[in-house]
C-alpha cells in the first residue's frame, strides 16, 4: 500500500483526496478556504501563499536555501541540512535523507504552533 492510500484508509472520512481532480484555479479555491496546508516542496505551496494560505512547507535540501520556498512570512520551512545538502541531483544518491531527517513529531509540533495562530 503506498503512503496516500495508507493516509486516506487512516483518516477515513475525514480526508478526501482531489489530486488531479480540480483545475488550478478550483485548487486555488480549495486552498483559500484552508486554515493551514501541509506540503511538500511543490507547486502547491506557492498557491497557498498566492491565496494568503499558511502553509508548512516540508523542502529537500537538493538547492540553495530559500530558492523555492514559499513566498511571505506566514510560512513554516522545515527542511533538514544533512552532509549532503545543496547537491542539485535530480536522483538523490542517499534515499532521500534530508526529507527523512524530517520526523513526523516535528511537523506535528510545527501544525500545533502554526494552528494556535488561526
Amino acid at each position: 500500500m503506498d503512503q496516500v492510500t495508507t493516509l486516506l484508509t487512516s483518516a477515513g472520512n475525514a480526508c478526501l483526496n482531489l489530486a488531479g481532480e480540480t483545475s488550478l484555479l478550483e485548487s486555488c479555491a480549495l486552498i483559500e478556504k484552508c486554515w493551514l496546508l501541509i506540503a511538500n516542496d511543490s507547486g502547491i505551496q506557492h498557491l497557498a501563499a498566492a491565496v494568503g494560505t499558511p502553509c508548512i512547507s516540508l523542502i529537500s535540501s537538493r538547492d540553495i536555501k530559500g530558492k523555492w520556498q514559499p513566498h511571505g512570512t506566514i510560512h513554516t520551512v522545515i527542511r533538514k541540512w544533512p552532509d549532503c545538502h545543496t547537491c542539485f541531483l535530480e536522483t538523490c544518491s542517499k534515499d532521500n535523507l534530508c526529507m527523512r531527517m524530517i520526523s513526523v513529531k516535528e511537523v506535528i509540533k510545527a501544525i500545533n504552533e502554526k494552528l494556535k495562530t488561526v
